[in-house]
């Protein structure tokens, strides 16, 4: 099955770019002998089509790929062959020449393979440390080493201040993503600090800690622009939810938009248009090479043109949708044809939409983003849990099926975990279902920030957990598994006044091991169960 059938966008698109880091080099390898050829060759011409034609398909992927020197360097190139000239005073071969190997050093730079979980966490884990970094002031301090502990399990780095003048040194020195202010009283002093920092480009969000709970001191913390209001003791999982949202600052993934179209100026300037509307396309010329340009890109919606030399666009998204990955990807035709008839007859062939030409960038663009917007919600629907938003039971399984096959293609190791809540009935029963679904949720939300975006993470059923770490040996995953562990039974919960902790039992199968996808999730399971047998709140590995 396609990488598209199981993976959403935002975990799809990390995958992408992995793999396309990999394929760079031999992809930029392969341009530099077409180009060699055509430039010792008597007849150049033979070659121009095809060099323009990869200069341009590699410069329409760089950026949204993350390397926006390669789309800035191929596009130089595309241009320069396109024109057989370079607008310098440097000839045409020097000028392709050198920009070719400027693309082999960007190549050879970038990481052709996933790190290690355990490496890749810690790597994560650094590019996230300013924004988790959270500044702490208080004037009383009897809670203060227990906010610091349960914060420090979710991965914040926390900074106490005894005093406003403390507090004001450092934030001259560095921001954090959060301030967190414990006072009995806002005075005007602390109103103004804390207001100087809510009206620049560097904005840092305030959350108020209190021990009192009315309209006034509610009142005082909304002047004093703090985001969030907080009465102790504190609910810490909607506190580290609070922190999880101000704290946030990403971006959501732009669309993915493929255009097909035998006219490159027009398929140009759609992607142009939707380009500047935040989107990232990918242009196909020959509506044959359309599948493979799917599997590559994973698009969230495909914009045709009917009327093709050699392939009407009907027949096409006909085509498309003899693959069941394919069923649910929108089609939205973009055609002169102005006859109603002729319209619902394609709309009738497997399109979503019809757009008529000419049109206006703006209504191409809200049209285009209220479709994908529609596909990107419905589809988290069906491969996500509803209250989690992790991976559903189906989705894992065929998502294991997938990662296990590459990494027996590879030759790569590829670890299994299977998790389950200790005592989770005893929780429900003891606390009520509202918190069962909250335990649920906070391990989810661990698991989320602890792991790679490369990693999968389901929720198996219930209580139950599956995760899959591709590119993990054993012993990796066993010590990243292991650390969650130990965070996720330090977290202090609480209901009516009564603290308590909850633990998780983990299993983990591993490939080379066990080669299909049956035996590791039935190795795992075993492993899990001896985990529950030895006495819980352990991870257990199965080896045969």
């Amino acid at each position: 099955m396609p990488d598209t059938a199981n993976d959403s966008i935002e975990d799809k698109l990390a995958r992408l770019k992995l793999n396309y880091a990999s394929s760079l080099p031999a992809r930029l390898d392969k341009l530099s002998a077409l180009w060699q050829q055509a430039d010792h060759s008597e007849d150049r011409g033979e070659f121009h089509e095809s060099l323009i034609r990869e200069f341009h398909t590699l410069a329409g992927s760089g950026s949204s790929f993350g390397f926006p020197e390669v789309t800035r360097l191929a596009r130089e190139i595309e241009h320069a062959l396109q024109d057989g000239q370079t607008g310098t005073s440097e000839s045409l071969a020097d000028f392709v020449n050198q920009r070719i190997q400027a693309l082999q050093a960007i190549a050879r730079q970038e990481p052709t393979k996933a790190q290690p979980a355990e490496a890749q966490t810690m790597t994560d884990n650094a590019a996230l440390q300013e924004n988790r970094r959270v500044f702490v002031y208080v004037d009383e301090p009897q809670h203060i080493d227990e906010l610091q502990d349960q914060l420090q399990h979710y991965g914040y780095r926390v900074e106490l201040f005894d005093s406003l003048a403390r507090l004001q040194s450092a934030l001259q020195q560095r921001l954090p993503g959060v301030m967190v202010v414990s006072v009995q009283h806002l005075d005007e002093a602390s109103r103004e600090l804390l207001l100087q920092y809510q009206h620049n480009d560097l904005q840092v969000p305030v959350i108020i800690l209190s021990r009192h709970n009315d309209t006034q001191h509610r009142l005082d913390a909304v002047r004093a622009g703090a985001s969030a209001f907080f009465t102790w003791p504190l609910d810490y999982s909607r506190f580290i939810d609070t922190l999880d949202h101000l704290t946030s600052h990403s971006l959501p993934d732009p669309f993915r938009i493929l255009i097909v179209d035998d006219a490159k100026s027009s398929a140009d300037f759609y992607a142009r248009t939707l380009q500047e509307a935040g989107m990232h396309t990918d242009t196909v010329n020959d509506p044959l090479d359309v599948i493979q340009h799917i599997q590559d890109f994973c698009p969230e919606l495909i914009l045709m043109d009917i009327y093709m030399p050699n392939c009407h666009g009907t027949e096409l998204a006909a085509v498309i949708r003899q693959d069941e990955s394919y069923v649910g990807t929108p089609v939205v035709y973009l055609s002169s044809e102005t006859r109603a008839d002729k319209q619902q007859i394609a709309m009738a062939q497997g399109g979503d939409d019809f757009l008529t030409k000419p049109i206006k960038p703006e209504h191409l663009v809200s049209a285009v983003r209220n479709r994908a917007s529609r596909y990107r919600k419905l589809r988290s629907f069906m491969v996500r849990d509803s209250l989690t938003g992790l991976y559903n039971h189906t989705s894992t399984k065929e998502l294991l099926a997938h990662e296990l096959a590459q990494a027996v293609r590879n030759g790569s190791a590829l670890s299994y975990v299977m998790l389950d809540i200790d005592h989770f009935k005893t929780v429900n029963d003891r606390y009520g279902h509202a918190m069962g679904d909250r335990v649920i949720k906070i391990l989810a939300r661990l698991l989320k920030q602890r792991l790679r975006c490369t990693d999968i993470i389901g929720r198996y059923g219930g209580e139950e957990f599956a995760i899959i770490l591709p590119d993990t040996p054993l012993e990796a995953a066993h010590q990243v598994i292991d650390d969650i562990r130990g965070s996720f039974e330090n977290i202090r919960l609480s209901q009516n006044d009564v603290n308590f902790h909850v633990s998780f039992s983990a299993g983990i199968a591993v490939h080379p091991v066990y080669t299909d996808a049956i035996t590791l999730n039935d190795a795992a399971d075993r492993a899990l169960y001896q985990a529950k047998q030895n006495g819980r709140n352990r991870i257990e590995t199965q080896t045969r």
